[in-house]
């Protein structure tokens, strides 16, 4: 019986130890993982301000609401957001800047 308890006591030395951290050659055991990940998180003065970082996609509104990144641009003639391709296509007039300009700036006709 003593045998049995001798070889269950040395194979649960084992598995401790290994479950532990090592030890470094001048005797220290290494940072825990813990407190690397608690080195990792950026403290709020180190952290990036808000000016710097890019804006959110959708998060560029004009005065009239519209979305520049989505390819909104106002529209005085029709009164909302339009896509310049798109009114293009359904008004019939040239696809480019100038063309959308002209459309938009010109009164609608009754």
């Amino acid at each position: 019986m003593n045998k049995l308890w001798y070889a269950m006591a040395f194979a649960s030395s084992f598995v401790v130890c290994a479950c532990s951290a090592p030890i470094d050659a001048g005797g220290k055991k290494p940072d825990s993982g813990a407190a690397l990940a608690e080195q990792k998180v950026a403290s709020p003065e180190s952290s990036t301000p808000a000016s710097s970082q890019p804006p959110l996609v959708g998060g560029d509104r004009d005065a009239h609401g519209c979305i520049a990144s989505a390819g909104y641009q106002w529209c005085e003639r029709t009164g909302r957001c339009e896509r310049s391709w798109e009114l293009a296509k359904q008004e019939g007039f040239s696809l480019d800047e100038e063309g959308f300009k002209v459309f938009c700036s010109t009164p609608p006709t009754q």
